[in-house]
């Protein structure tokens, strides 16, 4: 829990800090979403500033990969499983989002959330996506992206393959 890294605040102040951060900072990733979005990765209050539609994102936003990353710790921290698989798959705060700027940390946070909740069809295509990145060419010729070939992409690739054989 977040009183790790204050061992003098006591657990009970440390949750509530904790918790309070959480709520607001989900507050400010919601200003990341269309008011158009039919499902948003979480409820949207009626106080947050939009995203325009020229894509530029409202001041009180989230708009550097730090600040996604506070939001993905927050989201670990408030064992928020169910907003966390849906941040993952939002085209404006997941991995392959502008914000993100294909970080690697947003990919294998990805990754491991798939392999806890047991997403195999999902672990699978994304580690599938990232393998085939990690062996495709540019047109220099030089590798598009290494980091595809992380042990922690080959493990959950074999991993979600050997779960849908056993499904089928």
């Amino acid at each position: 829990m977040p009183s790790q890294n204050a061992p003098d605040c006591p657990e009970k102040l440390a949750q509530v800090y904790s918790k309070l951060a959480y709520n607001k900072i989900r507050s400010i990733a919601a200003s990341n979403l269309k008011v158009t979005y039919k499902h948003t990765p979480f409820p949207v209050p009626k106080s947050a500033n939009y995203v325009k539609d020229d894509g530029v994102p409202a001041n009180r936003s989230l708009q550097t990969p730090q600040e996604l990353l506070l939001f993905h710790r927050l989201l670990a921290n408030n064992s928020n499983d169910i907003e966390g698989r849906r941040l993952s798959a939002d085209e404006r705060l997941g991995p392959k989002s502008k914000i993100a700027k294909d970080e690697w940390v947003f990919r294998r946070k990805q990754i491991d959330l798939l392999v806890a909740r047991g997403d195999w069809r999902d672990l699978f295509n994304a580690t599938h996506e990232l393998l085939t990145k990690s062996r495709a060419n540019n047109e220099f010729g030089t590798i598009i992206d290494a980091r595809g070939a992380d042990w922690l992409v080959w493990k959950g690739f074999l991993r979600a393959m050997s779960e849908l054989q056993a499904e089928e």
